[in-house]
């Protein structure tokens, strides 16, 4: 068997473990996948510290601007698990003891700890500290809010929010790469993804729009224009997400974020895109549809 060849199975034998597990956490009942989505922000956060901690190597001189101290890391794990706790709490309709209060507390405890942890060192790291702290937010808000939409009980056409989302994220990169192998022309952004093509995006994004105008006839959770306007905002933001995590892995110096799925990278290449199409997502579905 070719190199060429043992590429292509690896990668296959990959995707077929990886949509399988997708598929069972998804839709198996609400702890699965609560579950899979905490695996899915423990793994990127993991990801995301050691990409940073790349970044600060390359613009620092000083041994101790080159990895974060034990006490930050435990503290960025803490605070997503916060942000993770007081999701599933908010949705959720159990009252005593309250999940959300003690997942804030967890956050802000963490958030104190994340600038407090830099007096260990014996010198105050500002890009660390901020690093951190956006690392947070930027990993744990859109599993937080995928959590909330499945955990809701109000509106129970919501709770399938996040297969909608997960659905037109992998229908807009096959279209657009498809798109963008048999068109693309121009390129999107070279200096960060030389591979991406203005037609490679639009071509995802219209066919996305496209597939969920059917979906919507399919299965008529919501009116036709939600559908639309869902696919539009996942197709733009989720393609952003993907530029954002590619910018971080040229300033890192690296080419995958990690080597969790072989042939594939790691989990935050994986859920670059969803990490900022979910919350813009969240805010449309929070001021149009409720």
């Amino acid at each position: 068997m070719g190199t060429l060849s043992r590429t292509f199975f690896t990668r296959s034998i990959t995707a077929v473990v990886f949509v399988a597990i997708m598929l069972l956490g998804l839709l198996l009942n609400r702890y699965s996948f609560l579950v899979l989505f905490t695996i899915i922000a423990v793994g990127c956060l993991w990801e995301y510290q050691q990409l940073t901690n790349l970044i600060m190597m390359v613009v620092s001189d000083n041994s101790k601007g080159k990895k974060r101290n034990l006490i930050n890391q435990i503290a960025m794990w803490l605070a997503v698990m916060g942000i993770l706790l007081m999701a599933m709490g908010l949705a959720s309709s159990v009252q005593s003891p309250r999940v959300d209060a003690i997942g804030l507390d967890i956050l802000m405890i963490s958030f104190v700890l994340i600038p407090v942890s830099e007096l260990f060192i014996g010198q105050f790291r500002f890009a660390f500290v901020m690093l951190s702290l956006a690392g947070c937010l930027y990993v744990g808000l859109a599993p937080a809010l995928m959590i909330y939409f499945r955990w809701q009980q109000m509106h129970a056409s919501l709770q399938w929010i996040p297969v909608i989302i997960i659905g037109c994220l992998w229908v807009n990169d096959t279209m657009a790469y498809i798109t963008g192998s048999l068109l693309g022309k121009h390129k999107l952004w070279p200096a960060v993804s030389p591979g991406k093509t203005w037609e490679g995006t639009l071509g995802g994004i219209v066919c996305t729009m496209l597939l969920a105008l059917v979906a919507s006839e399919i299965w008529p959770l919501f009116s036709k224009w939600h559908w639309i306007m869902i696919a539009l905002l996942v197709g733009i933001f989720g393609t952003m997400g993907d530029l954002l995590e590619s910018a971080l892995k040229r300033m890192a110096g690296v080419k995958d974020s990690g080597q969790l799925m072989p042939g594939h990278g790691g989990l935050l290449d994986r859920f670059d895109s969803m990490l900022i199409a979910v919350p813009v997502v969240w805010l449309y579905v929070h001021i149009w549809m409720l």
